[in-house]
């Protein structure tokens, strides 16, 4: 899994890489996954307390959702505005 503070254009070549709109048509393979960064949110009264990362398009006519579980959250900062208006 590569580091959300990765550009997809720094990651190497031999890495499969998915626009955010295709993803569609590749179910079932590892790839990563670049996009931007269009809408976020951050449930922090669900019991899971997941982030939201919306690619291309916000919410609900996002192409792609990251999603950041409460258990993983201090490894992003605030990652609802940290990567909000940014390509990841």
């Amino acid at each position: 899994m590569i580091p959300l503070s990765h550009s997809c254009f720094e990651l190497a070549q031999n890495d499969h890489q998915i626009p955010a709109s295709q993803t569609g048509q590749h179910v079932g393979e590892m790839a990563t996954v670049c996009g931007y960064v269009a809408s976020s949110r951050y449930l922090s009264t669900s019991r899971s307390k997941p982030t939201f990362l919306n690619l291309d398009k916000p919410y609900p006519n996002q192409d792609f959702t990251v999603v950041i579980w409460s258990e993983d959250r201090e490894k992003f900062g605030e990652p609802e505005s940290k990567y909000l208006h940014k390509n990841i």
